[in-house]
Formats: C-alpha cells, sequence, structure tokens
C-alpha cells in the first residue's frame, strides 16, 4: 500500500492505492467528490490487516502496522494505556494524538489549578504565540519571563517540571489548538480514573496580543480570547 497526505491548513487530502476490493473495505471507504472518504476500521489491527487505513475521530487517519494503529508520523498508543482516557504505567492519562505532530500526547491526572492568571503583565511575548505547539509557548515564557510569579498559569506546568511530576520534566501548558483538542477527547478522559474536565474555561498558553491570550470554553468548546488577568483553569499536558 502506498499512502500519500498533503496538509494545508486546516484541510487534509489523503490518497490511497492498492486497497483490498474486499466488501469489508468498499464499506469504509468510498469515493466522494473526487477524493476518497476513509471511514472507522473497528478491528484489532494485526499482521493481517496490516497496512489497512481508517479514519478515527479522535485521532485522524491512522494505519495499522501490523501491531498498532498509529497516526502517519509514527503516532502509537502506549502499550499501557491503548485506548484514550486510559492511565498510563506512570499514571498520566493518555489524551491521543497530535493533530499537527502525530506524536502521543499525555494529560496530567490532576487539574493544576481551578483559578490562575495567564499574565499580571500587559506586554507582548511574541515567543508565546504559537497556535499549534504550547511546549513553545511555555518555554519561551520560562526563559524570558522570570520570575514567573506573574505567569501563574506557566509557574503551574513549570513546578511539576521542578519535581519531574510522574517522571517527568516537559510539561507545559498547553497551545489553543491543543486545547481544543482536549476538550474533543474529555468525554473519553472524564470516564477514566483522573480529574475530570469540567464544564469551564482553561487558559491556552498562546497569547493574543498585548492584553489578552487565548482560552476554551469546555461547556461548549469555542476557542474565544480574554484579558490575561481572568482566572481560568490550568490542566498541563505533555507529549512524546
Amino acid at each position: 500500500m502506498v499512502f500519500r497526505m498533503i496538509v494545508k491548513g486546516a484541510i487534509i487530502f489523503a490518497c490511497c492505492w492498492g486497497m483490498a476490493s474486499s466488501a469489508y473495505a468498499q464499506a469504509s471507504a468510498r469515493f466522494l467528490d473526487g477524493g476518497i472518504s476513509i471511514g472507522y476500521d473497528s478491528r484489532a489491527c494485526n499482521n493481517a490487516i496490516e497496512g489497512a487505513v481508517r479514519y478515527n475521530s479522535a485521532t485522524g487517519l491512522e494505519y495499522c502496522n501490523g501491531t498498532n494503529w498509529t497516526g502517519p508520523g509514527g503516532c502509537a498508543a502506549p502499550a499501557s494505556c491503548p485506548q484514550i482516557g486510559d492511565q498510563c504505567g506512570d499514571n498520566t492519562i493518555f489524551a491521543g494524538c497530535h493533530p499537527i505532530y502525530y506524536s502521543a500526547v499525555f494529560v496530567h491526572p490532576q487539574n493544576q489549578s481551578a483559578g490562575a492568571a495567564w499574565s499580571m503583565q500587559t506586554v507582548a511575548n511574541a515567543g508565546a504565540q504559537n497556535n499549534h505547539d504550547g511546549r513553545i509557548n511555555q518555554q519561551w515564557i520560562v526563559a524570558n519571563r522570570v520570575p514567573l510569579t506573574n505567569y501563574a498559569a506557566f509557574k503551574l506546568c513549570d513546578d511539576l517540571n521542578q519535581v519531574s511530576a510522574l517522571g517527568h520534566g516537559d510539561w507545559y501548558l498547553p497551545s489553543r489548538v491543543e486545547l481544543y483538542m482536549l476538550f474533543a477527547v474529555s468525554p473519553q478522559i472524564n470516564s477514566g480514573p483522573g480529574d475530570s474536565f469540567i464544564a469551564t474555561q482553561y487558559w491556552s498558553s498562546t497569547e493574543n496580543n498585548n492584553n489578552t491570550a487565548w482560552f476554551s470554553n469546555f461547556s461548549i468548546g469555542s476557542v474565544p480570547s480574554d484579558t490575561k488577568s481572568t482566572l481560568y483553569d490550568v490542566r498541563c499536558i505533555r507529549r512524546n
């Protein structure tokens, strides 16, 4: 099987050749307006279906590598937590595959705060405006806004790094896109053993301008902006 994927903005074009002509394959994929619409394949990934492709609403396009369903960039669910919402061996919660970088994303099992400011300063943070990668935003704030007492949301994640919480020192405040991803998979996470995402507001690490930053309203999934000094919830994540 040859699999090609082109990403333009938020639109994904995928083409597949060599798909089996079985009734199952025909039911799972169909031609649609010049492209191919791929459905969900509920079978367990094994050698018999290696190379099969499916669309997972939580993690996007996946293919069977003979052992696991994985994303085009090589994202595979850990063996100890194969399903979104499962608690892994290190007690982190598997949140699926990153929608841009296709790396496994893990959320801390606990909410870090029920009310923290993004910042108490109305200044531009040029290195904390990445929409896709909260790790970049976190690292820039930590390196350029010392001490972090005026950046409480970031400090909460940095505090985890200072003690290598759950064995990891790469926790960060999720970006705008990553936060929306967490909203999308929150029903699965909420059914697991960790703290639930509640229907409230959570800060992203993405700055909007001098005065505001982006957050997500988990009651409806919107991602608007608000004054940085507003107190919103914080949940830190990490990824492989």
